[in-house]
């Protein structure tokens, strides 16, 4: 039976913030909390963090515990980072022109005579 957890937050801590020891090959893996001095750095796979304030810096906690970076998307839904188009351009439809395109009426093929 696992320790029961010292802080549920860094906001119960007073001093540091809230971590736990983390061991794969143990079971389970995640030990109890507790309030520790030191922030979480990035990808400590020793340490798994409670929140986003255990982390060092700008990381942000991961569901799966690891500090990590704050992941800005491109929007496109890939996951890749890149933005990238599809070719296709949207308009709203309204052209404006003044009608006679720069064209003359001698370039225009059209007479004003009646045959």
């Amino acid at each position: 039976i696992p320790e029961p957890d010292a802080c549920e937050a860094s906001e119960d801590c007073e001093d540091g913030v809230c971590a736990a020891a983390w061991d794969g090959r143990a079971e389970p893996p995640r030990g109890p909390a507790a309030c520790v001095a030191d922030c979480v750095e990035e990808l400590d796979l020793q340490r798994f963090c409670i929140d986003d304030e255990a982390c060092c810096g700008e990381l942000g906690c991961s569901l799966d515990g690891l500090c990590e970076p704050d992941w800005q998307g491109d929007g496109d839904g890939d996951g890749d980072g890149d933005t990238e188009t599809d070719g296709d351009t949207e308009t709203d439809g309204d052209t404006e022109t003044d009608g006679d395109a720069g064209l003359d009426e001698t370039d225009s093929g059209e007479s004003d005579t009646m045959d």
